[in-house]
């Protein structure tokens, strides 16, 4: 006889909690049905023995408690027909390295039930075969940077194959529907199989497998009488094993995790501008681009890409106030931002700094807060903007050259002055009434008739006159608590204007505390009370510039 390991010497442990309740989620998220995936429930460790009593059937974990592989096949005697689908917390899984699923006849489009699975950091094997996936194999699970092996054959997959990471080590595609040729591998792929499926090459993979015996036949290969419509994807038909059929695609309306860095920079403008949405959290689903605003999601207002990139920021009728911060050019993929009618008080100069940053932006709308100061050469100049929207705001100064991208311009009901330069911008819309402009025959001849009658002596001085605030001065609306909500819309009802000093320069002087709302004379002579969200619960003092 000789020594062993006894088996209690690795014992089960209770999962941590933080995991327990990540797993419990994701229980609901894949309709696993083991009674026995509870917080109270043991899990078995790496190198423990099946034969000890524990719980979480199907999961390993390391000595930590966090969960380390999931083996959820057939031979657990689990077949998961409920079309689930990894959640967002699966994220949160940090240690799990290995997902086993092999042969659970899970009917789903593989990019909405697998779209999660990029985020987790430890994944090294990925085992999806003999179940019902169908539609195309999107990128990014080809690229996991520690996935070293996956298997998605006996499905239904059809498309081309795309690039593929040069961390894996083992693939296997075999018997599905794929088309196109095999790609060539960063480096050659240790083990690999494509048989079984309508490729034309695939020598990349397996030159043993470059037969034409190896592949379906022609008619296996029609599927779904050559393509699907937009918005479709073609799937196995369950009433039958052949043939397959279009349906609609999932993707269309799932709602994706945005991508750590996006909801990073996203989190650094929630706080810079003080968004009030506390949906706004790293982990919270993102409405994806055209879908059904009844699907539930976070990051309310906030529109992503497929890959989890935010593409369009809409936040109207709320109260924000601030800039935005210099982490934004992180958003990549961002084309849309419109803040309507948000109360913002602040020098545009200073709000709207970091916005040339965001590389492809294209639109953006401002319209209807208390923005004052000079138009910026660099919003006008950014190459990839071609829709402005500044109107009913208190911009005053004249307007610097225009870029010749710009083709939506709107600059109506503010303080602007001089002549409307002209520009190689071909407008198909462009507005500028009530200004104070000597000439808008460059923008719109009809505006030329319509700008203000009165009004134009701003911060008590006439309307031309240089630096009228002096150098370090700039003209701002008066906002108190005695005046409207908001810009007025209509011409002949704005607020009044004064000077004070630029954002560089601005007095730190606070509110008195324990006020909700601050009035002229709390503030002292020479200060005036504007919203602000982080003093005086929802007011500051503004120093006025004499």
């Amino acid at each position: 006889m000789e020594c062993a390991v006894s088996i209690d010497s690795v014992p089960p442990r209770m999962m941590e909690t933080s995991a327990a309740t990540a797993m419990l989620l994701l229980r609901s998220s894949l309709a696993v049905t083991f009674t026995d995936w509870t917080t109270d429930s043991l899990c078995l460790t790496s190198g423990g023995s099946k034969l000890t009593p524990h719980g979480w059937t199907g999961m390993l974990c390391d000595s930590q408690g966090h969960p380390i592989a999931m083996d959820i096949t057939a031979t657990t005697g689990h077949f998961l027909l409920e079309s689930p689908a990894f959640s967002s917390v699966v994220s949160t899984l940090h240690a799990l390295t290995s997902i086993a699923l092999a042969g659970n006849e899970i009917y789903a489009e593989l990019k909405s039930f697998a779209q999660h699975l990029s985020h987790l950091p430890s994944l090294k094997h990925l085992d999806l075969s003999s179940n019902l996936f169908f539609g195309p194999i999107h990128s990014s699970l080809l690229t996991i940077p520690t996935l070293t092996s996956l298997s998605l054959s006996g499905n239904y997959l059809s498309g081309s194959i795309p690039a593929l990471g040069s961390q894996l080590l083992a693939l296997s595609l075999a018997s599905n529907f794929l088309s196109s040729s095999f790609p060539t591998p960063p480096t050659p792929l240790p083990a690999c199989s494509a048989h079984t499926n309508c490729l034309t090459d695939v020598s990349a993979c397996n030159t043993s497998e470059s037969g034409a015996g190896n592949q379906r036949s022609g008619s296996e290969c029609a599927i779904c009488g050559g393509g699907c419509a937009v918005g479709e994807v073609c799937a196995p038909d369950p009433s039958v094993t052949y043939p397959m059929v279009c349906t609609a695609s999932t993707e269309s309306f799932l709602p994706v995790a945005m991508a750590p860095a996006a909801a990073a920079a996203m989190l650094a403008l929630k706080t810079s501008l003080h968004v009030p949405f506390t949906d706004w959290v790293q982990g919270a689903l993102c409405s994806l681009e055209g879908a059904a605003d009844s699907t539930t999601h976070g990051w309310t207002a906030v529109t992503c890409n497929g890959e989890g990139h935010p593409t369009a920021i809409t936040i109207n009728l709320q109260e924000l106030s601030g800039s935005f911060p210099s982490e934004v050019s992180a958003l990549t993929a961002l084309t849309h931002i419109s803040l309507i009618n948000d109360h913002i008080v602040a020098e545009l100069d200073v709000l709207a700094a970091n916005l040339p940053s965001i590389p492809n932006l294209q639109y953006l709308d401002i319209s209807y807060n208390f923005i004052y100061g000079t138009l910026p050469t660099t919003i006008l100049a950014k190459d990839t903007l071609t829709s402005l929207s500044l109107s009913s705001n208190y911009l005053s100064g004249s307007i610097p050259a225009i870029g010749s991208q710009i083709s939506h311009l709107h600059l109506p009901h503010n303080y602007l002055t001089g002549t409307f330069p002209s520009s190689g911008a071909t407008f198909a819309s462009c507005t500028c009434a009530d200004n104070c402009l000597q000439s808008a025959v460059n923008c719109n001849a009809g505006d030329d008739a319509l700008q203000r009658e009165s009004g134009c002596d701003i911060c008590s001085h006439a309307i031309g006159t240089v630096q009228p605030c002096g150098a370090n001065g700039v003209c701002a609306p008066e906002v108190s608590p005695a005046s409207p909500s908001s810009p007025a819309a209509e011409p002949g009802s704005p607020l009044p204007m004064t000077c004070h000093a630029t954002g560089r320069k601005r007095s730190k002087r606070a509110c008195k505390k324990k006020r909700s709302i601050c009035h002229p004379f709390q503030c002292g002579a020479g200060y005036f009370c504007v919203p602000f969200v982080r003093s005086c619960k929802g007011y500051k003092c503004v120093k006025l510039w004499r």
